[in-house]
């Protein structure tokens, strides 16, 4: 999708807007499907009315609620997800065009299908009652033979169509498409999904977690979670989520003209590495006499982590997209990059659920904050000095 608003939006001043469409989109989907998977796990507990004892779905009348839900306490978010998958995979076979320069016209059977299926659409819309409201009138002799003169004189006049043969674009070969620039960009833009897709699969744990009796903790030696329920968790962060939206809409763009892709990029690198230090100090705050404490130190910290990865995400892709030689090799360096975010995305979370893990059985939940998640974002940031020149501001 990043490849295709790159070749779709060709002016450059406007892919700072167009890029923004993508995070904002992607937190849009993420505040609705955190409330909705929040809600929907465990539906015994969290939907009663439907899945509990009295519950409309509970048929067999089952003293503790409907038997699949319970065997299966995840699987509603689990379809929820495939219907979603399913119906993004439906809308780009029918309907996701060809935007690679010098094969906009290329079709194929989805399109063709799609094409019939709208086509259908719009003439049963448009038999819907809506014939009667036309009336025909009669046009005078004097009328028509006005409109057949004009008609003529417009064809008249109508220009012969030149042959106009527009230049191909040159041909960057495979080895000239790996610039020190391109490589500097694909490195950050693997950086980042490596300790924000482990922070985005720990964080709703480390929540859930049980609290613990902390009296004798140290500075760094303390355990235990929030103990928060999972529609508790989805609401929050779907809460932030929203306040994710916003700053992408107002605060992203004129930032971005004022100090530049690159400083956007660097101040959410200074951030991530500063909200995950703070984090694992809500055990601290666990206990039910510090509630008020608790939630507006939870409230920073995601907003923190949200304005971070608000200003981070579409600054990666920019970065990466000015950084290719040529837009015709655009839609490689964004498969590189998407291959490598996707090994990151892979290896984040296991590696940070591993010393996750480890961390707990120290008796250190902070271990995996300070020993992995701090440190990756410690590399990002000081990479992004390392990156060659600066990329222009555009408005």
């Amino acid at each position: 999708m990043r490849t295709v608003t790159a070749e779709v939006v060709r002016e450059r001043k406007y892919q700072t807007k167009a890029f923004l469409l993508l995070p904002l989109v992607f937190n849009s989907g993420m505040v609705i499907s955190l409330a909705l998977g929040g809600c929907l796990a465990e539906p015994v507990v969290n939907l009663p009315g439907l899945f509990g004892p009295d519950g409309i779905f509970n048929t067999s009348r089952n003293p503790e609620g409907v038997v699949w839900a319970l065997e299966y306490p995840y699987a509603l978010p689990a379809l929820l997800n495939a219907s979603f998958l399913g119906t993004a995979l439906l809308l780009a076979v029918l309907g996701l065009k060809e935007t690679l320069l010098g094969r906009e016209e290329q079709s194929d059977w989805g399109l063709r299908i799609g094409k019939s299926i709208k086509g259908l659409v719009v003439r049963l819309w448009n038999r819907r009652g809506k014939i009667a409201d036309y009336e025909y009138t009669e046009v005078e002799d004097s009328e028509e033979a006005h409109f057949i003169n004009d008609n003529n004189h417009s064809t008249a006049e109508k220009p012969e169509p030149s042959n106009i043969t527009t230049a191909e674009p040159p041909k960057v070969p495979f080895r000239g498409i790996w610039t020190r620039k391109v490589v500097s960009a694909l490195i950050s833009f693997g950086l980042l999904p490596l300790h924000n897709s482990a922070f985005m699969h720990i964080f709703p744990v480390y929540l859930s977690s049980p609290p613990a009796n902390n009296t004798e903790a140290t500075i760094f030696a303390f355990s235990g979670g929030l103990g928060l329920r999972s529609a508790v968790i989805g609401l929050w962060l779907s809460v932030f989520g929203i306040g994710g939206i916003l700053l992408q809409l107002f605060i992203y763009p004129r930032l971005q003209k004022r100090i530049g892709t690159r400083g956007v990029f660097r101040v959410a690198l200074f951030l991530f590495p500063v909200t995950y230090v703070a984090a694992p100090y809500l055990s601290l705050l666990a206990g039910s006499e510090q509630n008020a404490a608790r939630w507006i130190f939870l409230g920073a910290v995601v907003c923190a982590q949200i304005m971070a990865r608000t200003m981070a995400i579409p600054s990666t892709v920019i970065l990466l997209t000015e950084a290719a030689p040529a837009k015709t090799v655009l839609g490689t360096v964004h498969g590189a990059g998407n291959m490598l975010a996707s090994l990151a995305r892979a290896v984040g979370p296991a590696v940070g659920g591993y010393v996750f893990a480890l961390g707990v059985e120290e008796g250190i939940i902070g271990l995996v904050w300070w020993l992995y998640l701090v440190g990756v974002a410690l590399c990002a940031l000081a990479w992004s000095y390392f990156t060659d020149g600066n990329v222009p501001v555009v408005s």
